[in-house]
């Protein structure tokens, strides 16, 4: 262990006697204490971050599924049950009474279409983008409730199963490091009808 009384301090020329060295002596009165307190200022710090960042982080958490389950509520796609359990109504959410998040939806969707059909058209394009349809201009009127029916069955099944699908290889849902190549990627089904007056 050092020592600063062991060791021997030079003379001093001028004046004939040993020179004393006070430094190590004098700095260790505040130095020690200093570190210490600021031992104790930096530990209590990471205490309370330690403690309360969880705490926060949580209940952030909490309000952000709180807004999205109310939201749900709102809309009748989620029923709270008399034991506090939630049912799930409708398997898809669907905006009923917020028309400016219907007109964020319009606007998404037809701008993805028309993308979707300029890319098909430009003939630079050598792989085209999906794009089929399937209409009939001569069908009953008492069949078509059947027809929205069966779309429902068979569409959201579809939807459900490519939504799996993407998901396991969505690089946020799988928590992920962002990468250069993001890309995205929409598919959608629409369903439209109208009186066909026989002249198409």
């Amino acid at each position: 262990i050092f020592s600063v009384a062991s060791v021997r301090p030079p003379s001093d020329p001028a004046i004939g006697a040993p020179a004393l060295n006070l430094w190590p002596e004098a700095a260790s009165g505040w130095l020690i204490p200093s570190a210490i307190l600021f031992g104790l200022v930096v530990g209590s710090f990471l205490n309370v971050i330690i403690h309360r960042l969880p705490i926060m982080m949580q209940r952030e958490w909490e309000q952000e599924a709180r807004a999205v389950l109310d939201e749900l509520m709102r809309v009748g796609a989620v029923d709270e049950l008399k034991d506090g359990r939630l049912r799930l109504v409708q398997r898809a959410y669907i905006p009923q009474a917020d028309e400016g998040t219907k007109l964020d939806i319009l606007g998404t969707d037809v701008s993805d279409l028309i993308s979707a059909i300029e890319h098909n058209l430009d003939p630079e394009n050598e792989t085209p983008f999906f794009q089929r349809k399937v209409a009939y201009d001569n069908l009953p009127a008492d069949y078509l409730p059947d027809l929205r029916a069966l779309l429902r069955r068979k569409g959201q099944k579809l939807l459900e199963d490519l939504n799996t699908d993407m998901s396991r290889h969505d690089r946020d849902v799988q928590g992920e490091p962002e990468a250069p190549d993001r890309r995205r990627a929409m598919i959608g089904i629409y369903y439209y009808e109208d009186s066909s007056d026989g002249n198409e």
